[in-house]
């Protein structure tokens, strides 16, 4: 590192979280999890806030306000397809529809609406009315929506797990797990 660097900033794309450093003997150290991207800003001025300011936040909401339903009978809810013995060696996919209630104090404008599927195994298709969204392969399983669509529009979730289920016999864990969470962001506070 430059040696005047006196501070660090730590952005994650995925989250919009940020975090400051400052620079001590040139080093900075931080964890980098498996399929992340974290973007360094490094600036020769010295900061005293080495607070992390999270630009997404949860969005206060009871278990109830979510209803999740599936288009396998078996399926009552969240959880590893691999618990119900009919779905033990199941491998293909299973589609969720989800309702979501949210309080009518949450209105427009608001930056963005994210759908936070939490752990999904092994990929997550996102469906608005019918029409094909986008895809997930892998952690954050996070989704951006409009606040009217997760209001009114007819919300699924189509998850397919691997072929190790049903050709090697090997039960993985499989599914929607959750626990889903919708999240709002919040401008930047400078």
């Amino acid at each position: 590192m430059p040696k005047d660097i006196a501070s660090v900033e730590l952005w994650d794309p995925w989250t919009g979280a940020d975090k400051k450093f400052a620079v001590k003997n040139q080093e900075i150290s931080f964890d980098l999890n498996r399929r992340s991207l974290m973007i360094l800003y490094l600036s020769t001025q010295k900061t005293t806030n080495q607070e992390t300011y999270p630009l997404v936040e949860n969005l206060e909401l009871l278990e109830s306000d979510i209803q999740v339903t599936a288009d396998h009978p078996d399926i009552t809810g969240l959880g590893s397809w691999t618990t119900i013995d009919q779905l033990k060696y199941y491998s293909g996919n299973i589609t969720y529809q989800l309702k979501i209630h949210l309080p009518d104090t949450i209105e427009e404008p608001m930056n963005k609406v994210f759908l936070d599927l939490g752990k999904v195994k092994n990929i997550a298709t996102l469906r608005v009315n019918g029409q094909e969204r986008k895809t997930i392969f892998w952690s954050p399983y996070v989704f951006e929506l409009s606040l009217a669509e997760l209001k009114n529009d007819l919300v699924e979730i189509v998850v397919t797990n691997t072929l190790t289920n049903r050709i090697d016999k090997n039960p993985l864990e499989s599914g929607l797990i959750g626990p889903i969470a919708i999240k709002k962001q919040r401008p930047k506070i400078v």
